[in-house]
């Protein structure tokens, strides 16, 4: 069995089967049902492979950063809708179906990222020799991260206080979320549409990023050993907007 197909493909299931499960925690907990969330998987899939097949013309797209540009609109439009999401939870006047519809797209767009990054890389194997060690490594990856997924949801709506449920949920994907702008932040440096920036420090020598530690730190919260003043300012203000829009909430807008 491959071991880096098993990391790579748990790194980027991880992260999606985190904010699904977390989205679904959350969906239940305000009895919104789970429709909304089936229609995104498939919609997610459908636009992942899609996005897959069509990944060499966009490449190639403004001078040949398309795929770079591409995934850092996604990771930053998962963070607007995300910002979306809590001002909306917190509004007594929001209807249903602005709820579900700003979940829902959060979970396409993280399904298209992610699968197809997964379609890809296993893509690479089909004509050589050790392709069903690489499939049956991505298959344990992609199974283990679902599995992480399922407990998450489980343990969210059965150990979470009741009350304070979507705080606790919020603030979890407040950290998965940020970390999303880390990984834009990113993409956007290695096309020079960012000023370069010395780090402001290296955690490397603690946490190696090629490690499997700091390869599921990535998925968890964008973990970045050598972070420029861009990452630092991308984090922080996705997370004290986040914060600010929880810490001033209508209180009788909690999950009872």
């Amino acid at each position: 069995m491959n071991l880096d197909a098993v990391i790579i493909v748990l790194r980027e299931v991880l992260e999606a089967s985190m904010l699904g499960s977390l989205l679904l925690a959350l969906a239940q907990r305000r009895q919104l049902g789970i429709g909304w969330c089936m229609a995104a998987v498939v919609m997610g899939t459908l636009c992942a492979w899609a996005y897959a097949n069509a990944l060499g013309p966009i490449s190639e797209m403004w001078d040949y950063r398309g795929q770079e540009l591409v995934n850092a609109a996604m990771q930053f439009g998962i963070c607007l809708l995300f910002i979306g999401l809590t001002v909306t939870l917190y509004r007594a006047d929001t209807h249903t179906i602005v709820i579900t519809t700003l979940m829902a797209l959060i979970i396409v767009l993280a399904l298209t990222r992610e699968l197809s990054e997964i379609l890809l890389y296993l893509r690479g194997f089909a004509f050589q020799q050790h392709v069903w060690s690489a499939w049956g490594g991505g298959f344990v990856g992609f199974i283990t991260g679902i599995s992480v997924g399922v407990i998450l949801y489980f343990f969210t709506l059965w150990a979470v206080d009741w009350a304070r449920a979507q705080f606790t949920i919020l603030m979890v994907l407040a950290i998965i979320v940020a970390g999303l702008s880390l990984q834009a932040v990113s993409l956007l440096l290695q096309v020079d549409l960012l000023p370069s920036r010395p780090p402001l420090w290296d955690s490397s020598s603690i946490i190696s990023e090629q490690s499997l530690s700091g390869q599921l730190l990535y998925a968890l919260i964008g973990y970045e050993a050598t972070p420029t003043l861009w990452h630092v300012i991308a984090y922080t203000s996705v997370m004290l907007v986040i914060v600010s829009i929880i810490s001033t909430r209508n209180p009788e807008h909690e999950i009872q």
